[in-house]
């Protein structure tokens, strides 16, 4: 393995076009806070409890992007451009109508101008925040062969690597991008191997001068599955790595620098573990309405339950396969995630199927592995969840999450986890 781990870091179909993408976001939020609040046209703006700061991208500058590429539709820069803004919004507000945009931009740019090894770059980038791990590696190892000393390229192949299991081969590739540009994707990369591999020290350090080097880069980086892409983010999944070593003080500063929806679902986090339920509960409410980003949605589910709000809950695992419904009509695959959300707030059987595709698309991530884990522990198979468990535990990955699920599924009565981090059952639920 490369020396990353050890060492700290140096150095044309049914999908809407552009134009239609207002509507198609109109209905994207109807649908959820219709859903939530149970009538479409009762929703507050003005939430009863003051909530963290959190800073949502407008879509000016990409509908500015859009008018641009149509107005001169011959230009592929123009195209080029708009998939990219398109994508990173979709990633910044958990809207997945603009991977729609952002796929018929990229497809218009690469028929302009086929040549062009940015567009395959970008193309990658897509690709993972849809969560076609497969087609993102074969676009990383096209990316690589075209222009083999940029990092971005790099970065795609790590990426595909990683969500693939493939984690030998990530440490190489991240240890070229840091070779090449030692900057915010790459040592956030290195962060994430180093946690992955169960170095958190070492994964703190690498997420700290991935902050510092960050100067507001919109690259983004996929970390379990979910896509970064700027240094805000970096801040909130600095606060996630504090959590896990317990360190509420530094997380939640680390969170309110991030000013992220992810961030502010951290800080809720926060707030119910020193005993606030309802005040994590509100938070997390009224933050589901403007921002329903995966952490948000689990974290509102793991604190309704521990505050015994059934009919809460149930609105919840609603909401998250409502969200997870318009996610997989934009095209994108959430088997594993929502299978971890089923098995633990929903349906186990629905959970081990789901689990189950996850795992055959993605045998060698240990996430995939410890979701099927999961998903079978909590629908009776205890033997095969045991040698999932196993496997999805083999290289000491640091997640607490992950870590309370497997040890529950191991049996294991003083879990490892709780000696380095002592309030791993207050911030988190198995």
């Amino acid at each position: 393995m490369s020396n990353l781990v050890a060492t700290a870091a140096m150095g044309r179909d049914t999908r809407p076009s552009p134009s239609w993408a207002p509507a198609v976001t109109a209905l994207v939020v109807a649908a959820i806070v219709g859903l939530a609040v149970g009538v479409f046209l009762t929703y507050d703006d003005t939430p009863s409890t003051p909530l963290p700061d959190i800073a949502l991208p407008a879509d000016d500058a990409v509908r500015d992007l859009q008018r641009a590429a149509e107005q001169d539709p011959d230009d592929a820069a123009n195209w080029q451009a708009l998939g990219v803004a398109a994508t990173n919004q979709a990633i910044a507000t958990a809207d997945p109508a603009w991977y729609a945009v952002a796929e018929e931009a990229f497809d218009r740019a690469a028929e302009l101008d086929p040549a062009d090894p940015f567009t395959t770059i970008a193309q990658g980038q897509l690709t993972l925040s849809l969560h076609d791990f497969t087609q993102a590696l074969e676009l990383g190892q096209q990316a690589v062969a075209e222009l083999p000393d940029t990092a971005d390229a790099y970065g795609v192949l790590t990426d595909a690597q990683v969500e693939l299991g493939s984690y030998d081969e990530a440490a190489d590739s991240v240890q070229r991008m840091l070779d090449l540009r030692p900057d915010l994707p790459a040592l956030a990369r290195a962060s994430y191997l180093r946690q992955l591999n169960g170095d958190l020290d070492g994964a703190i350090v690498a997420m700290r001068q991935a902050e510092t080097a960050g100067g507001g880069t919109a690259a983004a980086v996929t970390i379990a599955g979910e896509r970064a892409s700027t240094s805000s983010s970096v801040s909130a999944l600095l606060g996630d790595l504090l959590l896990h070593r317990g360190d509420l003080e530094q997380a939640e500063e680390a969170y309110v620098r991030a000013q992220t929806p992810a961030a502010a679902a951290g800080l809720a986090r926060i707030t119910a573990a020193r005993g606030d339920l309802d005040r994590a509960t509100d938070i997390l409410s009224d933050l589901s309405l403007r921002a329903p980003v995966p952490a948000v949605v689990t974290a509102l589910a793991e604190v309704q339950e521990r505050a015994g709000d059934d009919e809460g809950l149930a609105e919840t695992v609603a909401l998250a396969r409502t969200i997870a419904t318009l996610q997989q009509e934009a095209g994108q695959t959430v088997d594993l995630e929502l299978a971890l959300f089923e098995a633990s707030f929903g349906d186990p059987a629905v959970a081990v199927e789901l689990a189950q595709e996850a795992y055959e698309a993605r045998p060698d991530n240990v996430f995939a592995a410890g979701s099927l884990a999961w998903a079978l522990h909590q629908d009776g198979h205890v033997e095969r969840a045991r040698e999932l468990a196993e496997r999805a535990s083999r290289l000491g990955t640091i997640d607490t999450a992950h870590e309370l699920r497997m040890a529950e599924v191991l049996g294991e009565e003083d879990p490892a986890v709780l000696s380095r981090n002592p309030v791993a059952r207050d911030l988190y639920l198995p």
